[in-house]
């Protein structure tokens, strides 16, 4: 098994994939990659069918998958609010990577939605399948989509994230091998000679009293409880012990 990464930054969509794609290359020599993940931040929409062309031809056999993101990690490095494109690429002999698209219509309950995942990937629980799972915040319930995967596949790992970079429905991309999506979700089922752990990049735990948040601008906080967000902000500081307080100034996460 062997895994490869890199991000570029190149703002033309052929000559960024034709970068990453050559790196990835150098980087796995011979061996060609039975999956190839693709993020993306700040290309059109037109630029995926340029990404997925040369992907494609220089990988036919790999099982394609990705999404837009506000921000994209490769190659050791974090891009946000640039443009970029991430290729993640990995060689799993004697794994099967089976790809899918889930759209919310499909499941209306968490007993339906488990069905579907039986029905439509063929897998049953003793193949103790891992799951790489990326919803469209704006047309798929996350909660849903894995409440209804958990019943199918219980105690069975289950990783992703949520598309983002865009402010409205219609907004993200998917990917899945050829298909260029806007809605549900898509992911990958993989077992076989394959363990797959999960690590936390960043965690927190909550300081304060909770607020509600009564006023809002897309993503800025007016309002917390009614009061302007920033006068509550320092309120909870100022009741907050010196190791907290010490936190809050370099490494606060509000949201």
């Amino acid at each position: 098994m062997r895994w490869s990464s890199v991000l570029s930054t190149q703002t033309e969509p052929d000559v960024a994939a034709a970068v990453a794609v050559a790196s990835i290359r150098d980087q796995l020599g011979e061996s060609a990659p039975d999956l190839v993940l693709i993020f993306a931040s700040g290309h059109s929409v037109e630029a995926w069918d340029v990404f997925l062309l040369i992907i494609r031809d220089a990988f036919p056999d790999a099982t394609v998958l990705g999404c837009s993101g506000g921000g994209v990690i490769g190659g050791g490095r974090e891009v946000e609010g640039e443009v970029s494109v991430s290729l993640t690429a990995a060689v799993l002999p004697d794994v099967a990577v089976m790809g899918f698209h889930y759209t919310a219509e499909d499941a209306a309950t968490v007993d339906q939605a488990a069905h579907w995942w039986g029905e439509h990937l063929g897998l049953e629980p003793e193949h103790q399948p891992s799951f790489l799972v990326i919803p469209d915040p704006f047309s798929c319930d996350p909660v849903r989509l894995m409440a209804g995967l958990d019943r199918a596949f219980p105690g069975q790992v289950k990783v992703g994230g949520l598309a983002s970079g865009g402010n409205e429905p219609g907004d993200h991309v998917l990917v899945l091998n050829d298909q260029i999506l806007r809605s549900g979700a898509v992911g990958v089922a993989m077992y076989g000679d394959i363990e797959v752990s999960t690590v936390v990049a960043q965690g927190c735990r909550p300081i304060g009293p909770p607020f509600v948040i009564t006023r809002a601008e897309k993503n800025l906080l007016v309002t917390l409880s009614g009061e302007p967000a920033l006068a509550q902000l320092e309120r909870m500081f100022a009741e907050l012990d010196e190791a907290d307080q010490a936190l809050f100034r370099g490494l606060p996460m509000v949201g």
